[in-house]
């Protein structure tokens, strides 16, 4: 790759626009500077380096911001970025005498996006949709966005019903206190009660609406299934210890078949409820576009990004990484949607309650944006988003279980676990920076170790997560 490719890309693109140009040319007068005095072994030249690295990585947000601001004046239909401009923007890609080029990059540009219960962006690709939602450009519907997601969890619940069903009729009887009458009977409840019974335990916009007679309606099926799912699992439980050979490994499995079904089900009626969330966003942009001025839009745009910025320098400030977007890591693979999406789908049930926060109610499960950079995953509260790096420290899974636990901490909000969690010995006198950051780390040990039986966390943090969590562990 020639040496100066993606300058060479931004001043040809942007020859008209003075701010890009002049800040590319700072950049052509940094670079051969900086590798001069990197490989000193004079103390001061490592200092000038220090400083220069420091200028290049603040300008990398002016020239994003530039580079918005010019694309925004034209009023395209959609903004647009070359693959030159997406290895500086999206993953933080210079030159090679400041940046060692990463010989994955090309191809991360290209990978596809997993279709799960996540929304998966680069950071362009979280730009183009901001504008096309503000500038009211996104004509999309509901439906059109999401209709083939929400139809293929919908075969994934029937068949997880399906399984549970299947399992269930065929075990249950095998107990002495649960004959095949017993068995069909709960199983039938079970069926039957799972649609409203997942109404309410989601607390949907669907099951606050609903008129008195509707409401007890819902509430009477609700009640049927959970207390048919309480008394299964409690006659398995009592099995494991009176049945000669029934083993807590069964017990489990079909525990294991009923929170498939609930969870597959609350995901889907989480893409049902993003359908309508869609149709309201793009309802509210077209009646707010014309109220708001070119100038208030820019702003906003601005600030969003400011605010991306502040964010991914607390996510590397966690991890004691350098805060700076640009790539450092030459040899280590960049984090993958497909990665994440694993990690994601493979952590997410461990914590029950986690799609059930008044948050996700509010504002739908959180869209999964990979930032140039360093440090831990983190959520960002304003537009509701998991942030991770592109070269996370430590281990993938740990960037994703800190956003995970970051979310969970800011969803927190009337305290319900905050105000005991700071009175554990282990967190006694800590500022409430100090407890945010331990609790990622403990969530991140309890969701990936204490959860599959491995013993990491002190005695009583242990006993707390068990308790407000409400996890027995997974075998």
């Amino acid at each position: 790759m020639a040496q100066e490719v993606i300058l060479s890309a931004l001043v040809e693109r942007w020859k008209q626009e003075e701010g890009i140009r002049t800040l590319c040319s700072d950049y052509g007068k940094d670079i051969g500077a900086y590798k001069k005095y990197q490989e000193s072994s004079d103390r001061e030249d490592r200092v000038e380096a220090r400083k220069l690295w420091v200028s290049m990585s603040d300008r990398y947000w002016q020239i994003f911001r530039e580079m918005l601001m010019a694309m925004i004046k034209t009023l395209p239909v959609s903004l647009s970025f070359s693959s030159k401009e997406r290895l500086f923007l999206d993953c933080g890609f210079l030159s090679p005498g400041v940046t060692p080029f990463n010989k994955d990059l090309p191809s991360w540009l290209d990978q596809e996006v997993p279709d799960d219960m996540f929304r998966y962006f680069s950071f362009t690709d979280l730009w183009i949709e901001k504008y096309a939602l503000l500038y009211n450009r996104d004509k999309r519907s509901g439906i059109g966005r999401f209709g083939d997601k929400l139809q293929r969890y919908q075969t994934q619940l029937s068949g997880a019903v399906k399984r549970a069903a299947f399992s269930l009729r065929a075990m249950l009887p095998q107990i002495p206190e649960c004959p095949k009458e017993k068995a069909d009977e709960l199983v039938d409840r079970l069926e039957k009660n799972l649609e409203p019974f997942l109404e309410r335990h989601m607390r949907t916009r669907y099951f606050r609406e609903l008129e008195k007679k509707e409401y007890n309606e819902v509430v009477d099926g609700a009640n049927s299934f959970f207390y048919a799912r309480k008394e299964i699992e409690s006659i398995l439980t009592r099995a494991v210890r009176s049945v000669e050979g029934f083993e807590d490994s069964q017990r489990r499995k079909l525990k294991g078949l009923l929170d498939d079904v609930v969870f597959l089900g609350s995901v889907t009626i989480h893409i049902r409820n993003e359908m309508d969330r869609w149709d309201r966003a793009v309802d509210r942009s077209a009646s707010k576009f014309d109220a708001e001025s070119d100038g208030d839009r820019l702003v906003q745009m601005e600030e969003a990004l400011k605010v991306k910025k502040e964010i991914a320098a607390q996510m590397a400030g966690m991890a004691r990484t350098d805060t700076s977007p640009l790539c450092q890591q030459s040899h280590q693979p960049p984090l993958t949607f497909e990665t994440v999406s694993e990690i994601l789908n493979r952590l997410v049930p461990l914590d029950n309650d986690m799609l059930r926060v008044p948050r996700v109610r509010m504002y739908g499960i959180p869209r999964v944006i990979i930032v140039p950079g360093q440090g831990y995953g983190t959520y960002d509260w304003t537009d509701n988003t998991f942030m991770l790096p592109l070269f996370p420290s430590h281990s993938a899974e740990r960037a994703v279980a800190y956003s995970l636990a970051t979310f969970r901490w800011d969803a927190d909000e009337d305290r319900e676990f905050k105000n005991t969690y700071e009175l554990l010995k282990e967190n006694r006198g800590k500022s409430i920076k100090g407890l945010a950051s331990s609790f990622s780390n403990d969530y991140y040990l309890w969701l990936t170790k204490e959860r599959f039986g491995f013993r990491v966390l002190p005695r009583e943090v242990r006993e707390w997560f068990k308790t407000k969590f409400d996890s027995e562990g997974v075998r």
